[in-house]
């Protein structure tokens, strides 16, 4: 048989997501406790705080690239 499909109200949602925002508690420790699989809150946690500007989303992907050795760095 197969599983149903939990639906949840935009009143948990918003709970769900103030305490990852507002309460600073990661996702996957709030998902656990609450019993959310961690990329469903994490969803909703992105849809909350909206889009990343441009300028941001570049510089973390630049910064993360750097970090990992994935930039080609040029000799001095």
């Amino acid at each position: 048989m197969g599983s149903t499909r939990r639906r949840f109200t935009e009143e948990y949602k918003a709970q769900a997501v103030a305490l990852v925002i507002d309460d600073h508690r990661p996702i996957a420790e709030v998902a656990r406790n609450i019993g959310v699989h961690a990329i469903t809150l994490g969803s909703w946690v992105k849809k909350a705080r909206g889009p990343i500007p441009r300028r941001v989303r570049h510089w973390r992907i630049r910064s993360a690239l750097s970090w990992s050795g994935c930039v080609r760095r040029t000799p001095s």
